[in-house]
Parts: structure tokens; sequence; C-alpha cells
């Protein structure tokens, strides 16, 4: 990522590129997807999204460490009712937690 958004609008726009990255992916496949795919999907110029990243590959990066820290955050907002379970019932619990974020967004998030 080019630069760390500081302001409120900044760190709306960096959420709305990897909004538009994720729908993005979905539409073309990772492969394919282009910065200027992104940035369409964004409803955003190409410069825009390049003030913000320097490649696609850095809006991917970012895309994961935002999904990454989503999953991290419901499980550990389930932990207290998970440890609780025998470690069966817990693995599984975690499991349908995982499975249930990558089905939001309409499988988005499993396409990517």
């Amino acid at each position: 990522m080019r630069r760390k958004p500081q302001q409120q609008r900044s760190e709306k726009m960096l959420q709305l590129i990897l909004d538009g990255a994720l729908d993005a992916v979905a539409r073309y496949g990772m492969e394919a997807v282009t910065t200027r795919h992104i940035a369409e999907r964004s409803g955003i110029s190409v410069g825009t999204l390049y003030h913000y990243f320097s490649n696609k590959d850095d809006v991917f990066t970012a895309l994961q460490n935002r999904l990454s820290s989503e999953l991290v955050a419901r499980i550990r907002a389930e932990m207290q009712s998970l440890v609780r379970k025998d470690i069966g019932d817990a693995v599984r619990g975690v499991l349908q937690l995982f499975m249930e974020e990558l089905d939001r967004d309409g499988g988005k998030r499993l396409a990517f």
C-alpha cells in the first residue's frame, strides 16, 4: 500500500477500493482481474486507485488482511463459548464460523 489513510474520508476510499476488488475478483477471477477492473467496480478512476496502491497485488494483500482480521474478530467474539465445548465441537464451531465468513457477500469472499 502506498500510504496509510489518516482521515476518515481516506479510510472510506480504501474500503471502497477493497470492496471493488472483491467484486472484481468475483466477476473476472483472480488471474484476469486488472487494476482497471478494480477501479471500475469501485466507481473511481485508475489514478485514484494508484494514489492508494502500487498495483493489484498490493490491493489483494490489503483485502486479504481485511478479510483475515474480520475472521479473527468473529472467532474472538465467540471464543468464550468455544472454550467451554469439547475439542471436537470447538473445532466444528470454528470451521462453521470460517464457512459463514467465506459465504458472506454472496460468496465473493470464497471467490477471492
